[in-house]
């Protein structure tokens, strides 16, 4: 079932799901994001890792440079997750 979401309990909501997402990454499982709504860029970051992350944006630079394959996901949640994963490479370099 759904929580109804309200003025009043938003909040309190969102922050439920970022806890659930940190539980869930902290036991090495993932998103589906194909129905997730708001996962932050920094979960993505310690669900996926940095290598696999640099990856996928390799893959996408190669075959869809221009970013019309993206999603508001992949604006919201992966992008910024892989300019994560490029500045920690940054300052491990």
């Amino acid at each position: 079932q759904d929580f109804a979401v309200t003025e009043h309990n938003r909040a309190v909501l969102w922050q439920l799901c970022h806890d659930m997402d940190d539980i869930v990454a902290a036991a090495g499982g993932k998103v589906y994001f194909a129905k997730d709504a708001t996962v932050r860029p920094q979960t993505v970051l310690a669900m996926f890792g940095a290598e696999r992350l640099l990856q996928m944006e390799a893959f996408r630079l190669q075959f869809d440079p221009a970013g019309i394959l993206g999603s508001a996901l992949w604006r919201r949640a992966v992008a910024p997750a892989v300019l994560l994963a490029v500045a920690g490479r940054a300052r491990v370099n």
